[in-house]
């Protein structure tokens, strides 16, 4: 039919669009990563501790950061991965 050269077209559009998605989404977690675990490691370095009663040291809960971080950049790479070997059509 007619149409079908332009299904091709958005279908190779759509994937292109999906993986560069994939790659800034990647990217964003990876730096997100790496200045969560700045300001974790200038919190220990630092002693740094919470304004409440408590006193809390700021890097027990900051450490949090950078490992969801960490665990966002995986999950977005791993979907690269599969996206890109065939294992997943979405």
């Amino acid at each position: 039919s007619t149409l079908f050269p332009y299904t091709t077209l958005f279908r190779s559009l759509a994937d292109f669009f999906r993986i560069f998605a994939y790659v800034v989404a990647s990217l964003f977690a990876l730096y997100l990563a790496y200045v969560g675990w700045k300001l974790f490691y200038q919190s220990y370095l630092y002693e740094s501790k919470s304004m409440q009663i408590s006193e809390t040291p700021l890097a027990i809960p900051q450490f949090f950061i950078p490992l969801g971080a960490g665990a966002l950049f995986l999950q977005y790479f791993a979907n690269l991965c599969k996206y890109c070997s065939g294992m997943s059509s979405r």
